[in-house]
């Protein structure tokens, strides 16, 4: 990073820039509540206070932002379509649509996650993370990204889901290929692959809607399979693209972000050693762990908001069309809601105020499984680890996205715990 910020260079789709992007966040935040994208009709929001306030306004920062990648070339959407035509339509029925129709489908399946639904999986949340550790635990060394931060959540989504054990490393194919041109610039083979893979994707999971509804199995993918929305003549039930929709929302938000919440809470806590004892000593500290460093990696780092008319954003003007970008990771740090924002501390009086999982209508609706999972992953390393370093061979670098931000590896030398 240069030793001063110019906001004039600022490209988000510059490497340098998405390896710690936290510097020019500050600087926007000093320069202005709406930061124009030098060269793109683009606006960063950097302020906690103006990211929540924004985020539930829908009717002039609209959900419905289309794409939130790069667009592909004229000449590649014709291949694009081609084999999108061999799956289902990708639509819009929680990310990218606003009230009333976003809180229609939501409906279908919000009373699947509540408190005491997700509370319920911690013995087999428990058994996954146990298993996972009992993998490596004599090895003293762990590519933590390849052997637990991505199994867990791999395989404690597909339990929730009720999908085949063996599907794992399809789910994460599936999934990262889902979420490949979100905040970065793809080749043009590695698109088509991925549409590729999605479809595939959609027709795993068109299969299992219908088996799991034909079983009439209690759980998530019957509710989708059996839900509805108001229509005009009374309720419909949900097309096969709109459950295909909800499903795949729920299947790659559910491991995705986890994964890179989970290397960012164990480097964490290497960089933060005296946590880590505490948390020997006193297991109830895994909740607040989990919700500083939910504060400061923020996996999801921002979302798109789609401006439907001439606005202001305090005294900056901007123009209906443009696109905005809430800044969830900048508005953790805020230094007016967190002081000292950049500095790991779990004990904060408002640990738990931060908006990693969004904020109004669109809050994550996986939030109660994610902080489970991180919370008994916490749990069993404190019991099982002695002690832990990062290995010297870590290179830290992270993905190549601006909205979804996670290391690509992580590498931990470990003392097992005796007996």
């Amino acid at each position: 990073m240069p030793a001063t910020i110019d906001l004039n260079r600022f490209n988000p789709f510059d490497p340098s820039i998405q390896q710690d992007p936290h510097p020019w966040y500050h600087a926007m935040r000093a320069a202005s509540p709406a930061f124009a994208v030098p060269g793109m009709p683009l606006y960063v929001v950097t302020r906690f206070d103006l990211v929540k306030e924004i985020a539930r306004n829908t009717r002039v920062f609209s959900n419905a932002f289309g794409g939130p990648g790069e667009a592909p070339r004229p000449d590649l959407v014709a291949k694009l379509r081609d084999i999108q035509a061999q799956g289902w339509p990708q639509i819009g029925t929680m990310l990218t649509i606003d009230p009333p129709e976003h809180d229609q489908y939501r409906a279908t399946i919000q009373p699947r996650f509540n408190a005491r639904l997700i509370g319920a999986l911690r013995p087999q949340i428990t058994e996954i993370v146990d298993r996972v550790i009992d993998g490596f635990v004599a090895d003293g060394r762990v590519d933590l990204q390849r052997r637990f931060s991505t199994p867990i959540p791999v395989e404690a989504i597909a339990m929730a889901l009720q999908l085949p054990r063996d599907r794992g490393a399809d789910i994460k194919r599936w999934s990262d290929a889902s979420v490949a041109a979100i905040g970065t610039a793809l080749t043009d083979d590695r698109r088509l692959e991925s549409q590729r893979e999605v479809v595939e994707m959609q027709h795993f999971m068109h299969d299992q809607l219908m088996t799991q509804r034909a079983e009439a199995r209690e759980g998530i993918v019957r509710a989708i399979a059996e839900g509805t929305v108001p229509a005009d003549d009374g309720d419909r039930g949900l097309t096969d693209a709109e459950m295909i929709s909800i499903f795949q929302q729920l299947l790659v938000a559910g491991n995705e972000t986890t994964t890179k919440l989970f290397n960012e809470m164990v480097k964490l806590l290497a960089e933060n050693k005296e946590w880590w004892w505490r948390l020997k000593a006193d297991a109830s500290l895994a909740v607040p762990i989990v919700e500083e460093a939910l504060r400061l990696a923020t996996p999801t780092q921002g979302m798109f908001r789609l401006v439907t008319e001439d606005t202001e954003i305090e005294g900056v003007p901007v123009r209906a069309g443009a696109r905005l970008i809430l800044m969830y990771s900048a508005a953790n740090r805020d230094p007016a809601v967190f002081p000292n924002p950049d500095s790991f501390d779990p004990g904060r009086p408002n640990v738990r105020d931060h908006l990693a999982f969004g904020v109004g209508t669109h809050f994550c609706i996986g939030a109660p499984l994610s902080r489970l999972e991180a919370v008994v992953a916490l749990e069993r390393l404190a019991e099982r680890w002695d002690d832990f370093t990062l290995a010297a061979d870590n290179r830290f670098e992270y993905e190549p996205s601006f909205v979804l931000r996670g290391l690509k590896e992580l590498f931990v030398e470990f003392a097992p715990t005796a007996g």
